[in-house]
C-alpha cells in the first residue's frame, strides 16, 4: 500500500517493487519524490503518499472524536519499526497536515507489547520475557521484550530486540498460493488464470 511509499524517493528500489501493488499510477515528482495519480473532485491530480496518509488520519481523527464525543488533544501514532528517520518525519508531517498533535511516534510492535504489558500480572521483583510477531500485509516484524516489576507498583518494559522483513507479509503468502494454484489449474485444465483480462 501507500504506507510503504511514505518518505521515499521515486528511484528507491522499494518504491520500484511496490509500484506493481498500488492501484493508482505511481510517478516521479519534480523533486524526485513519489506521486500518486488520483481522481479528486472529478479531476485528475497527483498527490504524495504523505498527503494520502494525512487524509486517512483526518478520517481516523474524526471517527475517534465522534467516539469520544470530544476533541482529540493529542495521540501516539504507530509506525513500522524499520522506518528510517526520513519516513518517520514524513509521517509526522502527515499528522500535522491532518491537524493532529502527536505526543509520540512509537514502533508498532512496541505498542503491541505495551498494550499486552499494561494488564500483565507479575510478582514483585520478577520479570518475564515475551516475543511479539506481527505479520502484516506487506511486512513481518518481531519484537522481544522484557517486562519487569520491582517492589510495589514500580514496573516497566525493555525492548530487547526488534527484527523486520519489509516486503514479506500476508501479501507474499497470497502470491505464493496464487502461483501454486494457477500452475495446478493450468496443468490440469490447460487454463491460464494468471493472465489479466
Amino acid at each position: 500500500g501507500f504506507k510503504s511509499l511514505v518518505g521515499k524517493k521515486f528511484k528507491d528500489s522499494i518504491v520500484q517493487k511496490e509500484k506493481s501493488f498500488v492501484k493508482q499510477g505511481v510517478l516521479e515528482t519534480k523533486d524526485g519524490g513519489v506521486g500518486l495519480q488520483v481522481k479528486y473532485l472529478g479531476k485528475d491530480t497527483v498527490v504524495t503518499p504523505t498527503q494520502v496518509a494525512a487524509s486517512l488520519m483526518v478520517f481516523l481523527k474524526d471517527q475517534a472524536e465522534k467516539g469520544l464525543d470530544s476533541k482529540l488533544p493529542e495521540c501516539v501514532i504507530g509506525c513500522p519499526p524499520y522506518w528510517t528517520e526520513i519516513e518517520r518525519l514524513a509521517f509526522l508531517d502527515a499528522a500535522k497536515l491532518a491537524g493532529i498533535n502527536v505526543s509520540r511516534l512509537m514502533n508498532e510492535t512496541t505498542a503491541v507489547a505495551l498494550d499486552y504489558g499494561i494488564n500483565l500480572e507479575l510478582a514483585e521483583n520478577s520479570s518475564k520475557k515475551s516475543v511479539f510477531i506481527d505479520v502484516g500485509h506487506s511486512s513481518t516484524n518481531v519484537c522481544a521484550v522484557e517486562f519487569w516489576r520491582k517492589t510495589g507498583r514500580v514496573a516497566g518494559l525493555k525492548v530487547l530486540s526488534t527484527a523486520s522483513a519489509p516486503g514479506i507479509g500476508g501479501r507474499s503468502f497470497s502470491q505464493i498460493l496464487f502461483k501454486y494454484f494457477a500452475e495446478q489449474i493450468k496443468s490440469k485444465y490447460n487454463l491460464d488464470v494468471s493472465k489479466k483480462k
